[in-house]
Formats: structure tokens, C-alpha cells, sequence
């Protein structure tokens, strides 16, 4: 079985080099394993596109760098739908990290499926605590919310013909 990890990303030349060393660490605990790594650039205006060529040329995995022009995650998972090879797929976003053990744990769980799973993973803050003020209505006040965290997760979806 092939397995595709999926990233749609979007301006995020600082992030998005971490974010592929977590996935080819957690593939490498994994191997051997015939996986592939597809990229989605969402329109970026930054470096995004040519940090990922560049992380990909040394790259122990295959990685497919895709354009897709229109914004929008949900165009960005389905252009890579329509190219990954694998028939089980994680998707996860560019500014998280995969756990070293995920795509092991990832791989013992579709093992044991007798059907077709859509299963999300747990996510944790990379620093804690996570605070922020909440006003009158119980809206968060973007002032006061903390720098962005990395968070740890993703989803897995198993591809049927």
C-alpha cells in the first residue's frame, strides 16, 4: 500500500521547511514504506514554492510540488487528490508537526480497519499554556492572543475505487 501525505500550503516560506522535516522523520521510523509527500502551493507570494524544491532535492521521499492558482484550502486537497498515488492518505497542514512515531501509529490503525476510515488526530500546542483575554460576548480579543504555535496533527483519510 502507497501512502500520500498531503500539505496545502500558502505564504509560509518560514514554516513550511519544518513542517517537511517532521513528515520525512516520521516516514523515516516508518520505513521501509513506499510513501510520497504532495505539496499544494495555494498562491503563494513568498518563497514558498522554491524552499519546497529546494527540501525536495534532498528529500529521501518523492515530493510532488503542485500549483493551484485559486485560493482556498479545500482547492488546494483537491488538487492533490487528483494526482497523489497513494491509497491511503494524511493530510496535514503546513504550520504542524508530525510526532516521529505518527505515521507508524498511522499505518497499525489502518491495518486494523475492516472499513473505510476517516479519522483525525490529536492536536497539541507547542507551548503551553495557550492563553489569551476573552471580552463581553466570549470572543477572543486578537490582541491578546499569543504568537502563533506549531501544532501536531493531521488527518487520514483511506482512498476506495
Amino acid at each position: 500500500m502507497k501512502l500520500s501525505v498531503i500539505i496545502g500550503t500558502r505564504n509560509r516560506a518560514h514554516a513550511i521547511a519544518a513542517c517537511l522535516d517532521s513528515v520525512a522523520a516520521s516516514l523515516a521510523t516508518a520505513t521501509p514504506l513506499d510513501a510520497e509527500i504532495v505539496v499544494v502551493d495555494n498562491g503563494s507570494q513568498d518563497a514558498t514554492s522554491a524552499i519546497v524544491q529546494q527540501w525536495a532535492s534532498a528529500s529521501p521521499f518523492p515530493v510532488r510540488l503542485l500549483l493551484e492558482p485559486k485560493a482556498g484550502l479545500s482547492r488546494a486537497h483537491n488538487r492533490a487528490l487528483r494526482t497523489a498515488q497513494g491509497e491511503l492518505l494524511a493530510f496535514t497542514d503546513d504550520d504542524c508537526r508530525l510526532s516521529k512515531d505518527y505515521v507508524d501509529d498511522l499505518l497499525r490503525h489502518d491495518a486494523a480497519d475492516t472499513e473505510s476510515v476517516l479519522r483525525g488526530g490529536r492536536i497539541e500546542l507547542a507551548r503551553r499554556p495557550d492563553r489569551f483575554t476573552v471580552d463581553d460576548q466570549n470572543h477572543p480579543r486578537p490582541d491578546t492572543l499569543e504568537p502563533p504555535h506549531e501544532l501536531r496533527t493531521a488527518s487520514t483519510d483511506h482512498r476506495t475505487n
